[in-house]
């Protein structure tokens, strides 16, 4: 009983001391740093609690931190007698005897996150159970794109989290290498990761091509990141770029429009499709920015797709589960942008331990 009274008391100060949009599991990290006396069972104890009561959001919002950590607790450990003790001890909300299941399908059908039109592919993220999910790391797996999709997980590898792994290993969800494994391109084809953050895709594209990479992203430092992680590859080039602000476009020459065969754009999103690994964003994240991230979506392909060849294909991507930033943008590009869709893909990561992804696939006619 007194291992789990500490546990609630770090749980409590820890979530006391968060301020969004830090991440959360940053806010974690120097936590525990700060407070060494927390062996590794009780560092994971204490984060899987927290990430519960955060994934709770209505419940954490409607009863306060408290109440979201008692629930969090029953949640995480049903069968325990010592939690059980310590929520009539300490909980001011009777939530002992109560239906959880449906309580929790209650918060929610209340909860924004679920009103907010969940694309088909992900409407199994509703069910209650999944108030303790949470994504693996992983590992890239080089014989990934020979899977079949029904055997995802068959060679590709996990490690826990807060593994120190060396240099040499390339962290990749498997949501990414899934749809990375569904970009096809031919060799010697020009290929513009327009939105390329550290590169992690065209880095796995790489290994299996022989196209030549061109990737640019707004932020000065995470094309410096990219640079190293991409190192290897023969065939690549860099460049900072803003898709929405920036006229021309320009890496080791000025690049003229149309040039590129492929355009990969993993355009910036809710990030929906992520919040089982980032649960601070369930609590906290404005609704209203949807619209917002809609709109810088659409500026931005309008921007980029001058620079695709007739014929050549648009891989559109988002890690987001809401409709509006999926389907319903696909929908908006083929009627503006003389695109031809021709495939989608829902990841869907309850299913397999990751997060969830959307990609598009057009023809520019």
């Amino acid at each position: 009983m007194k291992f789990l009274h500490s546990r609630y008391a770090a749980c409590r100060e820890i979530l006391e001391t968060y301020t969004y949009p830090e991440p959360f599991a940053l806010h974690l990290k120097q936590y525990f740093r700060n407070h060494k006396k927390f062996g590794s069972r009780d560092r994971r104890e204490v984060s899987q609690i927290c990430f519960t009561a955060l994934r709770t959001a209505q419940f954490y919002k409607k009863y306060g931190i408290d109440e979201a950590l008692m629930f969090s607790m029953h949640v995480l450990y049903p069968d325990s007698e010592e939690v059980k003790a310590l929520v009539q001890a300490e909980s001011s909300v009777s939530i002992l005897g109560l239906d959880f299941k449906s309580l929790c399908n209650k918060l929610n059908l209340d909860h924004p996150f679920y009103q907010i039109n969940l694309q088909e592919d992900y409407t199994v993220l509703e069910h209650a159970d999944n108030f303790g999910f949470q994504p693996k790391v992983w590992l890239r797996n080089s014989n990934f794109s020979e899977a079949e999709e029904s055997d995802l997980v068959q060679g590709a590898q996990s490690v826990e989290h807060g593994t120190n792994l060396p240099d040499s290993i390339q962290i990749q969800d498997l949501s990414s290498q899934y749809l990375c494994s569904k970009i096809e391109l031919m060799d010697n084809g020009k290929v513009w990761d327009c939105c390329a953050a550290s590169g992690g895709k065209s880095l796995n594209l790489s290994y299996d091509s022989n196209a030549h990479f061109y990737l640019s992203d707004s932020r000065p430092q995470i094309i410096e990141n990219a640079k190293k992680r991409l190192r290897k590859v023969k065939q690549v080039q860099f460049a900072v770029y803003d898709a929405i602000q920036d006229e021309s476009l320009r890496f080791d020459e000025e690049i003229n429009a149309p040039y590129f065969d492929y355009i990969i754009a993993d355009v910036p999103c809710s990030g929906s499709g992520t919040w089982f690994r980032n649960p601070e964003h369930f609590a906290y994240f404005n609704y209203d920015d949807v619209a917002k991230y809609r709109e810088q979506q659409r500026a931005i392909i309008r921007s980029v797709i001058r620079f695709l060849k007739p014929g050549g294909t648009l891989y559109y991507m988002t890690c987001s589960v809401f409709k509006e930033e999926n389907m319903e943008q696909s929908q908006y590009f083929s009627a503006e942008f003389n695109l031809k869709q021709l495939k989608s893909y829902g990841f869907c990561g309850l299913d397999y331990g990751a997060d969830s992804m959307y990609m598009a696939t057009f023809k520019k006619r």
